[in-house]
């Protein structure tokens, strides 16, 4: 479980040969701390559809691995991190985010989902991980959110 060049063609390829709320892949992500996170990933439009699920999630767009060193997060290269937060459901979730354009223009088309039950330990795990990848859009949005502690 690493994550690969053309991860993007691969969530969108798997996709549509499956249903909306089954992951395509999974990557882990390293922080810091050393620890590490194996996240089930979905492409945007499936996540509205796993609303009991409740989990530390990212919002993240695809990039070329050459390219990615300025954005490289712990794991290797291929993705660019731009949001990390945590909720009880990710469908009313990424609901409230399409409602309130949290995304336009960002090209965040990949969702990564570590499903978490406990709400102290997604708020931990949400802070290892703002640490670690400085996601720009969670200083942007810090408080829209009730309830999120990244």
């Amino acid at each position: 479980m690493a994550i690969v060049d053309g991860l993007h063609a691969q969530v969108t390829t798997q996709h549509r040969a499956v249903s909306p709320a089954a992951a395509t892949a999974q990557v882990v992500l390293r922080t810091r701390s050393k620890r590490a996170y194996a996240c089930e990933v979905y492409p945007r439009e499936a996540v509205s559809d796993l609303i009991d699920v409740a989990a530390v999630y990212a919002y993240v767009r695809a990039v070329p691995a050459n390219k990615s060193s300025a954005v490289a997060d712990a794991s290797g290269n291929g993705l660019h991190i731009g949001y990390i937060g945590t909720t009880d459901s990710m469908g009313r979730q990424d609901d409230l985010h399409s409602a309130g354009g949290h995304f336009g223009g960002h090209g965040f088309d990949i969702v990564l989902v570590h499903r978490v039950a406990d709400a102290p330990i997604r708020a931990d795990i949400a802070r290892d991980l703002v640490e670690t990848f400085n996601p720009v859009l969670n200083d942007l949005l810090r408080g829209l959110e009730p309830g999120n502690n990244s």
